[in-house]
């Protein structure tokens, strides 16, 4: 079967190629076959790549990501049947044409726009996540986000505005502002300190209660202006060090406010209470994001900027 591989760590543009490389057989007991039909492209993958996290021994197919359909199911296996469409576990190297997992791994997805789903193994629940576990957002409460045209930003977006609330979205290049508006976006500026002023303007008296910085170094000080009293700053994992004056774990601004300082996303500060049982700690085909997906009411909107962020197995290998 056909599949992508790396030849080394390195550049993917360098080193990704198409391979043949052996079927898999059929599935044993507690495993099913999964013919993969979408494997979403993401910043995790380009940095797999290049060797970040270490990897199998090369030659070795690559993806992080990957959606499709139940091809075939081994003994004792009843979460899943064939022709269920499932996502496939993340790390599973799933840029091929069909790869073997464990049942247990698998549940069955709704019916909908097959796009969509293909994005609820890694960016959306991400995005709920940040929402839900560092701090207690109330409906109408803002969030102030930079990067805001990355894939989790989107995610972000759409999922904030179903729980009500609202986004000051934050890009480097001005060209995207409308993009991210139409995706949402309830403001949409250049990520420069001088629009500090107009997102405080257009927010008035209203409390910007959480942060989430992608970006880091003097990106970071714009959002900190931004935050209300007590507001959170949220930073993501593998991107530049925020200012050596931002290290804190508390931090105590000019105008008397204290903002509390996150080390990633998806490392939640063990010294902080533990998450309350109804908050969204969730598999993504729980009802908070994929049911809304299904419905149409939480749609993720994708770049119109290149690279596609989907390879199809059927027509892209």
């Amino acid at each position: 079967m056909r599949a992508l591989q790396i030849s080394a760590y390195g550049n993917p543009s360098e080193v990704l190629r198409i391979a043949e490389i052996p079927e898999t057989g059929a599935p044993g007991a507690g495993e099913v076959l999964i013919e993969i039909e979408l494997a979403p492209l993401n910043k995790h993958d380009l940095l797999f790549m290049r060797g970040y996290f270490g990897g199998p021994v090369v030659p070795t197919v690559v993806g992080n990501e990957g959606y499709g359909h139940v091809a075939a199911v081994g003994p004792n296996v009843k979460n899943v049947k064939v022709g269920d469409r499932v996502l496939a576990p993340n790390l599973s190297l799933t840029w091929r044409e069909r790869l073997l997992a464990p049942a247990k791994a698998l549940f069955p997805l709704p019916g909908g726009d097959r796009l969509q789903l293909a994005q609820l193994a890694s960016n959306p629940p991400t995005a709920a996540l940040i929402l839900s576990e560092y701090t207690d957002l109330k409906p109408g409460d803002w969030i102030v986000q930079n990067g805001a045209n990355s894939g989790v930003g989107r995610s972000l977006i759409a999922i904030a505005k179903k729980r009500g609330f609202r986004t000051i979205n934050l890009v480097r290049r001005r060209e995207l502002i409308d993009e991210i508006k139409q995706a949402g976006g309830d403001i949409v500026l250049e990520d420069d300190p001088a629009s500090v002023a107009e997102a405080a303007q257009a927010v008035g008296k209203g409390a910007v209660r959480l942060a989430v910085d992608s970006v880091g170094g003097s990106a970071t000080a714009t959002l900190i202006q931004l935050l209300s009293d007590r507001g959170v700053l949220d930073r993501e994992p593998g991107f530049r060090r925020p200012s050596p004056a931002i290290q804190t774990r508390r931090i105590s601004s000019a105008a008397g406010r204290t903002t509390t300082l996150l080390p990633s996303p998806h490392r939640p500060d063990p010294s902080r209470e533990a998450p309350s049982s109804d908050r969204t700690v969730c598999r993504p085909d729980e009802q908070p994001i994929a049911l809304p997906v299904n419905q149409g009411r939480c749609r993720v909107e994708r770049s119109n900027s290149p690279p596609q962020y989907f390879f199809t197995a059927s027509t892209k290998i």
